[in-house]
């Protein structure tokens, strides 16, 4: 199974989104308790919303250079009997300001907000 993990996401087309592109099942995963979700493992892979981008760091066995650097997850993958977590927003980042030729190098920017994202830029 794939799916999305938060909250509150009455709101979100991950689900609409991901089964068109995909052709693979994927579900909106709301929780109250992270601990009861991982304490029943049975998923493949999930993408991480608010508020559980932090919080799931301890449920997991490794983390990727980024999401250690960044201190947040929005990626698991099961793989080979362990949780392994991601920060795929950094490549978005980089990879949308390399497509608009933007270089933030020896720039002072401003950064709105303090969320996850918010660490990923800075």
């Amino acid at each position: 199974m794939f799916g999305l993990l938060g909250k509150k996401l009455g709101h979100s087309f991950s689900k609409t989104i991901h089964e068109e592109f995909t052709n693979t099942q994927y579900e909106l995963i709301e929780v109250e308790e992270l601990d009861q979700f991982f304490n029943n493992v049975q998923f493949t892979g999930l993408n991480v919303t608010i508020p559980y981008k932090q919080a799931v760091i301890k449920y997991l066995d490794e983390l990727s250079t980024e999401a250690k650097e960044i201190g947040a997850v929005n990626t698991i993958i099961f793989r080979s009997g362990k949780l392994i977590g991601y920060n795929t927003d950094y490549f978005g980042l980089s990879k949308a300001l390399s497509n608009n030729n933007i270089s933030v190098t020896n720039k002072t920017i401003i950064i709105m907000g303090n969320g996850s994202n918010s660490r990923t830029i800075s």
